[in-house]
This record gives structure tokens, sequence and C-alpha cells, in this order.
């Protein structure tokens, strides 16, 4: 962040902001960082079993994705799979993240 924030006020020092100066160097140092690279390890989905709440409260806190294995262990719900939905509840829908559609009320 240190590098970022020097080469940042490095280049608005220049002329025209330092746009100049950006577009025409080629050097390694300059050069844009790997989309991975970037974000670092946002895009890592941590997997978690045995967890408490205070373990997952960074996560919820930050809007950051995590999966838990064994989230209904010991609930009858643990053994339900999409054709035990269907049937049980036959009207239910599933709320759809993201896709192209405005719909959120997919039918299982």
């Amino acid at each position: 962040a240190d590098v970022a924030v020097g080469a940042a006020a490095m280049l608005s020092s220049t002329p025209f902001g330092g746009c100049a100066a950006a577009a025409s160097s080629s050097s390694p140092q300059n050069a844009e960082p790997s989309v991975a690279g970037f974000y670092r390890d946002s895009f890592v989905t941590p997997v978690i079993e045995n967890t408490s709440y205070q373990e997952v409260l960074p996560f919820l806190l930050e809007g950051r994705p995590f999966v838990i294995t064994d989230g209904a262990a010991g609930l009858p719900m643990a053994e339900w799979d999409c054709d035990f939905v269907r049937r049980t509840f036959p009207d239910s829908r599933i709320r759809q993240e993201g896709g192209r559609s405005d719909g959120n009320g997919v039918p299982m």
C-alpha cells in the first residue's frame, strides 16, 4: 500500500497528473498487477467446518463468501436434497443471485 501511495504522489506531481509518464513508461515496476495479484486472497473462498459464530463473524462483517460444510449437522435437513425439497415444498422458490434476469423466484 505504501508503494502505491508513493507512486500516486510521484505521478500526481508531474505534468498532466502523471498521465504521460505513466503511459510512456514500460518498466516492470510500473506494470499493471495481475487480477489475482491485485486482489490477493479475496478470490479464495474459505471452507470451514466445526466452526463458531465468532470464527465466521469477520467474514460476515466484510461481506466475504465462505462455505460451512457441516452447518446442518445434527438437523433433519442435513439429508435433504433438491428432489426432497421439490417434493415436500412444491410451491417453494429459491433466490437466484446474479445472472441476467431480475427474477428472483426460480422454481425448484
